[in-house]
């Protein structure tokens, strides 16, 4: 917004240069197939900034800039086959994901104080590729990669294709097998059409030929995100682990909880409101459910796996491991009890209800609990979010999912009698969501 640009990033001024186009002799050839996901070519790192301009990367530190007459900025080189599309800082902020259409590199960034340097030549980055053989120009281009908010040691990718394959890379530098494999592939048309946990969920192989979907076309990703944060203080503790999914046909979806095989809390008052939330709200919906005689097996069936999942984590004995600027987080395993792939939650209805559009992007935000938790009394909260959704004409949805999501999974089989049979399955429940524009009184 041009009224809001302060006057150093304003031509004549050097700043626009930073976000400048270089200006380019040819077009570049065309993909086999485009990929319809929105750019996110800037990244930031408390006042420095990370610019995707093609195939290069920019530093540039802000706070410099407005200070100085003559402002400058890093040329950060990554050998990059295709346009950059995505840039996206690792939580710690020591590690930088660079995606194209079709190829996502991770990068290790230099310390800050190496870049403020008034040298200008450029610097070439140490980069990795992650899923060479995953993500081809053959396969579906790239929706969505994004850093997952329980990492263990902020190194958890997740990605997401158009095609609704998702993937957790677990990273490792002393590990280049965890560059090439993921510990975790979800196909969502795959897990529509499930009927029991057994069923084989993961993504096929490249190559190997899918059979005819219904749900195909209605599955095609448009964005995807992690509900919340799970260092913030007042962050109901399903929201980091609830990765919310839009489609390109205006369609919402859910996966709770979506955990990599190690996942981390860092010790803070944020952290303790996150395991006081996720313990009440498991407790008291086992017990409501329990007393109520008329509540559908399926319910039951849901909060006995809760509160098996919370076992499992409260049994632990979580590692204690010291990081950088003196935190010290605690390791835990993904639980047991139930499978890593929950169920897939949705399509939501919106009311009132909206014409009919595509949707190109997302991003979701919890609703801070009720009240700090204590020693003595545990906080109070629902999970309960605001989803914004950004369509293809630039309107934005603000809705409000006051019900929460909570961790569900597929039906088990079970073997009684000699006879197999497997549970009914688990109705997509269609929650209430309110789209309004912004209200004042979000906030509160």
């Amino acid at each position: 917004m041009l009224s809001s640009t302060p006057s150093w990033l304003h031509r004549p001024s050097p700043g626009p240069q930073l976000f400048a186009p270089k200006p380019s002799p040819s077009k570049p050839a065309a993909h086999k197939k485009k990929s319809r996901a929105l750019p996110r070519t800037i990244a930031a790192r408390d006042s420095e900034v990370f610019v995707a301009v093609g195939h290069d990367i920019r530093w540039a530190d802000l706070a410099q800039w407005k200070e100085e007459e003559s402002p400058f900025y890093r040329s950060l080189k990554v050998s990059i086959p295709l346009p950059i599309e995505r840039l996206t800082l690792s939580p710690g902020g020591d590690y930088l994901a660079i995606s194209t259409s079709h190829t996502i590199h991770v990068a290790i960034l230099p310390d800050s104080s190496l870049l403020t340097t008034r040298d200008e030549a450029p610097i070439k980055l140490k980069a990795f590729q992650v899923g060479p053989t995953a993500h081809v120009l053959e396969e579906s281009p790239i929706a969505s990669v994004f850093w997952h908010p329980l990492g263990y040691r902020g190194r958890c990718l997740v990605s997401i294709t158009q095609a609704g394959v998702i993937r957790l890379w677990e990273l490792n530098r002393a590990d280049r097998s965890s560059f090439s494999e993921p510990t975790l592939s979800i196909d969502l048309e795959k897990l529509a059409n499930a009927t029991s946990d057994q069923d084989n969920l993961a993504a096929s192989q490249y190559g190997v030929s899918k059979g005819f979907s219904p749900d195909a076309a209605d599955l095609e990703v448009a964005s995807a995100c992690f509900g919340d944060q799970a260092g913030m203080e007042g962050v109901h503790g399903w929201a980091p682990m609830t990765l919310w999914i839009a489609t390109v046909s205006g369609s919402v979806y859910s996966l709770c909880p979506l955990l990599p095989t190690k996942w981390q809390l860092v010790e803070s008052p944020g952290a303790a409101t996150f395991v006081q939330t996720l313990a009440s709200t498991i407790q008291i919906n086992h017990t409501d459910v329990s007393e109520d005689t008329q509540a559908p097996q399926e319910d039951k069936v849901t909060v006995n796996k809760q509160l098996s999942w919370l076992k499992n984590i409260m049994d632990q004995e979580p590692f204690l491991e010291e990081v950088s600027h003196g935190d010290t987080v605690q390791v835990f395993n993904r639980p047991q009890s139930v499978p890593a792939v929950p169920l897939l939650q949705g399509p939501f209805n919106i009311v009132p209800e909206v014409d009919d559009f595509e949707l190109s992007d997302m991003i979701v935000y919890s609703l801070k609990t009720f009240s700090v938790g204590t020693e003595e009394e545990s906080a109070e909260g629902l999970p309960a979010a605001v989803i914004c959704l950004l369509t293809d004409t630039c309107q934005l949805h603000i809705c409000l999912d006051l019900e929460g999501i909570v961790g569900k999974w597929l039906p088990s089989i079970q073997v009684s009698h000699g006879l197999v049979y497997t549970h009914t399955m688990l109705a997509n429940t269609h929650r209430t969501a309110i789209s309004q524009n912004l209200p004042t009184t979000l906030s509160s």
